[in-house]
């Protein structure tokens, strides 16, 4: 996954983490309980376990677009992004795979779809003093993050 902002001036999305942050993330499950996997990097995280990533590399101005793009570090979303479930079928009417769509915390933009197959949220801490972004959709990347829980199947949003 790739964050990208809504300007090219990085430093108004820079932000020291004063105190913990909450923010969520979708992954997918392993056979360890402890164990998950991120959807599109395939990084595998342990819960408790705290992860670094220094370098945060920075793309500016990709193409002729007027946008910062960041390609590594954590990526998670506010816990306010809204995550709703929707019902794939092809053009004849047979049903396909669902997926699930994050919307901004107003709810007015998709973030990101994913496909529902393993698919699991977890919430994380960007602890104290991890230097993040967050842009105008809710999604943050991080140099460090912490996950530390599942969330359980009947408190998901979908």
């Amino acid at each position: 996954m790739c964050w990208f902002s809504g300007s090219k001036k990085l430093s108004k999305y820079r932000r020291i983490a004063r105190k913990d942050v909450f923010v969520r993330k979708l992954v997918m499950a392993t056979e360890s309980p402890y164990k998950v996997v991120s959807y599109f990097a395939e990084f595998e995280y342990e819960l408790g376990k705290t992860y670094y990533d220094e370098e945060l590399s920075i793309l500016n101005g990709y193409g002729s677009c007027h946008y910062v793009g960041i390609f590594v570090g954590f990526n998670s979303y506010s816990t306010e992004c809204k995550i709703t479930r929707k019902e794939q079928t092809t053009v004849s009417g047979d049903k396909k795979k669902d997926e699930i769509e994050v919307y901004s915390p107003d709810g007015g933009e998709l973030v990101e779809c994913y496909e529902l197959d393993n698919l699991l949220m977890i919430d994380c801490v960007i602890p104290k003093g991890a230097t993040y972004y967050v842009n105008e959709l809710g999604e943050y990347v991080s140099e460090s993050i912490k996950p530390i829980r599942i969330i359980d199947a009947e408190d998901l949003p979908f």
